[in-house]
């Protein structure tokens, strides 16, 4: 499980606290969500696969999309085209503040892993950026 957390901008970046595992890094973003750098104890550190276009203006609630499959050859490309949906805009609360967000759900997989990958995040238009960002790896039981 992975959450991504907004804290605020520095260096012109979006800033997120970005907890796995027990452990916590900094996560520096352009924008439109890119990723900058990842930095841990002070020190940058390399940045995991992309996840997508999570993403996709206007966004209404109810509104669906898919991103459509690279074919690219690296092993990280999702194997199965990541796919949303905005489910709410609601209320919600971070380190930088409180914010009125969209919710948006979705999901995709990794090559050789069967189990999918499920993401929410919450897009605050006044803060024109995701507020906070959670990967859970889904299991049987969830």
């Amino acid at each position: 499980d992975r959450t991504e957390t907004y804290i605020g901008m520095n260096e012109g970046s979006l800033v997120f606290d970005v907890s796995s595992s027990g452990k916590t890094i900094t996560r520096y973003r352009t924008a439109d969500l890119n990723i900058v750098k990842d930095v841990e104890k002070g020190k940058q550190i390399a940045p995991p696969p992309a996840e997508g276009n999570l993403l996709n203006f206007p966004l209404f609630v109810g509104k669906t999309w898919t991103v459509p499959a690279q074919d690219a050859p690296d092993q990280n490309v999702a194997r199965e085209p990541p796919r949303y949906q905005v489910k709410a805009y609601e209320n919600i609360k971070v380190k930088a503040g409180s914010f009125s967000a969209f919710k948006i759900e979705g999901s995709y997989r990794m090559p050789g892993k069967e189990t999918p990958i499920v993401v929410r995040a919450w897009y605050a238009p006044e803060a024109k950026t995701v507020v906070k960002l959670e990967e859970t790896i889904k299991t049987r039981s969830s």
